[in-house]
């Protein structure tokens, strides 16, 4: 297991849990990002882009260092 944050260009993972405060942690469910998801990082970096599902998303490298996340081989 690793952390989103630590996924390369178009890499793909699958969310295993967040580590942070739970009303984060509802949010980022509301938005695709639970356990057993399927996720893609687009652009890493400090302001990252990630796919969920047809959607994309920006979010914090602060806020991708607390989902664990299992990569694809």
């Amino acid at each position: 297991m690793t952390y989103l944050s630590e996924l390369n260009k178009n890499e793909e993972a699958t969310v295993e849990e967040f580590e942070g405060e739970d009303a984060l942690g509802i949010r980022l469910a509301e938005l695709g990002l639970y356990s057993g998801n399927l996720i893609k990082m687009i652009k890493p970096g400090n302001n990252a882009i990630i796919g969920i599902g047809n959607g994309r998303f920006a979010i914090r490298k602060d806020i991708l260092e607390k989902l664990k996340v299992e990569k694809f081989n």
